[in-house]
């Protein structure tokens, strides 16, 4: 009887979480991790004048790292709520994801110049 009862409760508090996949959430995450990346990077490569360059190669890559981080921030909330598949599975979409993107971006970049 008591199990019953703890797997109820169990059910009712994992209803009652927010979902781990918004829109506005994913949103967030990717404009973190793109803005994060695109300073950082941006201020450690300089130029020949010693200004910061900005160039399509970090726009590429601050595109990949806010990717990256949507597919990490859900796997870590689906670990924190302890399922596992769903963790799983937002970490090989995660690098099918950028993966794809990478290759996407590739082909722009090869196709301007």
């Amino acid at each position: 009887m008591k199990k019953q009862r703890k797997n109820k409760l169990y059910r009712q508090a994992a209803k009652n979480q927010p979902p781990i996949f918004t829109l506005a959430g994913m949103a967030n995450d990717f404009v973190r991790g793109f803005v994060s990346y695109g300073a950082v990077a941006a201020l450690a490569r300089r130029g020949e004048t010693n200004l910061p360059v900005f160039d399509a190669a970090l726009l590429k890559h601050a595109t990949l790292t806010g990717a990256a981080l949507v597919a990490g921030v859900a796997a870590g909330k689906a670990v924190e709520r302890g399922n596992y598949l769903t963790a799983a599975l937002s970490t090989v979409g995660g690098v099918a994801g950028v993966y794809a993107l990478d290759r996407l971006l590739k082909q722009d970049f090869q196709q301007e110049e």
